[in-house]
């Protein structure tokens, strides 16, 4: 059976660009919504019309390589066809039938075929959940022809839930008196089988065997392994913004006193007039507008930036309100200080971070002691002045690194997808699904903060208890806590104490064949940086071997600590050595110093 393809004339949405490509398929792009509804008038055909052909086609500028743009809630590149009609000549035409080469549905078990893309319910379509990225047909067959020489208008609805609609696709009609079923070959192997007494060479030969074997009913378990291993690898992916083309601009409206409820008139981009320094030219993409924030004509993208680095490395701004640089915002404690890191960034740094903060850390005032003189007290008691260099509690995310650091057993791999590193159990279940918490394996549990897997109603706890904002919203300010459930955690979180027995692990090998001594100066010094003093490493010294009496005493104990199985196999010295090491470490992470900016 030959299909025509039928050449569109006009393409128009609700919402979603719709744009006609040079094979007469239509691609979707832009903005979706729950229901889309495109309207197609495809040019007539010179022969009467008795059944449509809908091809949905991957492209890899969809989710998934399409065909559909679902890329939310449902599967991605997946799409819903609820309903479709045509119309010519004045008039609806009715359908008879519909077939398709797959279909599938990924929520409940009712079949979401071509068929009930015709049967009047909006609740009920055409889905191919789990097939993304390959091409799928559905044949819809007319009642009565559609008449030749008459434009066809062609209406199709989409939605679920969630946005579903089609990202490319392309009609075809045929005249045949026979009622054509959809098949999944393409037109090339139609055209193959449509001549029978036709000579094949090679190639048509090997094209038509294959397509036989992904076919046949008896190969179907192996055809479906070789589909599979024919789809893409999955892959980290990332959002990227593009432009809108000049024909597809959403409009953008002032809301009365900011409610979004009630638009007044329409504004274009631009910048405020106060912030153009007296020119004409305003930004009017957002191309424009980064070029903008960095130029010379913009001072303020340098001073925020040079500000908030400067909050990071001292605890407090030049200017104190970090989150707000406007009128009812703290002028700043160093103005010429502040104009000068500005320039240098901009202009010597050339916006290198790195060089900002080389300048910041070997100044003097970085290196300067903690420790206060009485006069600065009086004179200088909030430290604006900078008389002494700033103490402060470190935010969590850094303690968890430099304590990663200090275990030993950071895992400093750049890129890929989350982690989960370990914590309590229970955290997660409060949560919208009761979403599980595994324990990323080997190193993976490892990797630095950045890296830690975040859910907004389940953020991880060990940051939650120091502080850590939920990702609910972007703040350029935390605020810092001192309270007993930190000093806790130091102790108790199960992630901590994973890190103490990597610590102790090491110490209580390498201190078998060597004295203690040297070895708990060099844990003193992992954790807080500055060697210990004589006093605190007799405590120090006093601390472990109380421990490790403590273990000998009750080996049991020991292997209940370190959470290993008591027939194990190894020997009760080992384990008490590495018990009494692994509180060593967990009561130096307890320690005030080891959270605070020294």
């Amino acid at each position: 059976m030959r299909w025509q393809p039928l050449t569109p004339l006009t393409a128009t949405a609700n919402l979603p660009l719709l744009t006609i490509q040079d094979d007469d398929s239509i691609f979707a792009s832009g903005d979706t919504a729950k229901r889309d509804d495109y309207e197609i008038t495809l040019k007539a055909s010179d022969q009467p019309i008795t059944a449509i052909r809908l091809e949905a086609l991957p492209d890899d500028r969809l989710p998934a390589g399409g065909p559909g743009s679902t890329y939310y809630e449902g599967t991605l590149g997946d799409f819903y066809l609820t309903e479709i009609d045509v119309h010519a000549d004045g008039r609806a035409f009715a359908f008879t039938g519909a077939s398709e080469t797959y279909s599938k549905n990924r929520f409940g078990n009712n079949p979401a075929t071509a068929a009930k893309a015709i049967d009047g319910d909006i609740q009920t379509g055409w889905s191919v959940h789990g097939r993304q990225a390959e091409r799928h047909v559905a044949v819809f067959v007319l009642k009565e022809p559609l008449p030749a020489g008459t434009d066809v208008r062609i209406h199709m609805s989409f939605g679920r839930h969630f946005a579903s609609s089609l990202g490319r696709f392309r009609f075809s009609a045929t005249s045949s008196t026979q009622a054509p079923e959809a098949r999944p070959w393409s037109d090339h192997v139609a055209l193959l089988l449509s001549d029978p007494d036709r000579e094949l060479n090679s190639h048509e030969a090997d094209v038509l065997m294959t397509e036989f074997l992904l076919q046949t009913s008896q190969l179907a378990e192996d055809a479906e392994k070789i589909r599979k291993l024919r789809m893409r690898p999955e892959a980290t992916s990332t959002l990227v913004l593009a432009e809108r083309p000049d024909n597809a601009i959403r409009p953008t409206h002032r809301h009365h006193r900011g409610e979004y409820l009630q638009p007044k008139e329409e504004v274009q981009p631009g910048l405020p007039e106060i912030l153009r320094a007296g020119s004409n030219e305003s930004p009017g993409n957002r191309l424009e507008f980064a070029r903008w924030l960095v130029s010379d004509s913009n001072p303020l993208t340098a001073r925020v930036t040079v500000n908030r680095q400067w909050a990071a490395i001292f605890g407090t701004g030049l200017v104190k309100t970090v989150d707000d640089f406007g009128m009812q915002g703290e002028s700043p404690s160093h103005p010429e200080l502040l104009d000068w890191l500005a320039v240098t960034f901009r202009e010597t740094d050339r916006w290198s971070l790195k060089a900002l903060h080389r300048r910041i850390v070997c100044s003097s005032t970085y290196r300067q002691s903690s420790v206060r003189n009485p006069d600065s007290l009086s004179i200088d008691p909030g430290n604006r002045l900078l008389s002494s260099s700033p103490r402060y509690r470190l935010d969590a995310e850094v303690i968890r690194d430099q304590l990663l650091v200090a275990a030993g057993v950071l895992h400093d791999e750049v890129g890929g997808p989350p982690v989960r590193p370990l914590q309590p159990d229970g955290v997660t279940e409060a949560a919208y699904g009761s979403p599980s918490w595994t324990a990323s394996p080997g190193t993976g549990r490892y990797r630095r903060s950045l890296y830690t897997f975040t859910k907004r109603t389940a953020p991880f706890a060990m940051f939650s208890t120091f502080d850590a904002p939920s990702g609910e919203a972007c703040v350029a300010r935390r605020d810092r806590s001192n309270s007993p459930l930190q000093a806790l955690t130091l102790l108790n979180d199960v992630m901590l104490l994973d890190l103490s027995r990597q610590m102790g692990a090491h110490f209580s090998m390498a201190s078998i064949t060597s004295g203690d001594l040297e070895f708990l100066t060099e844990m003193f010094r992992r954790v807080l940086v500055r060697p210990p003093t004589s006093a605190e490493l007799d405590l120090l010294t006093s601390f472990q071997q109380e421990q490790h009496s403590a273990f000998t005493a009750d080996p049991a104990s020991a292997f209940r600590f370190l959470e290993i199985d008591a027939n194990s196999g190894i020997t009760s010295e080992t384990i008490v050595s590495h018990a009494a090491w692994s509180a060593t470490a967990r009561a130096l992470f307890g320690l005030d110093e080891a959270l605070t900016r020294p």
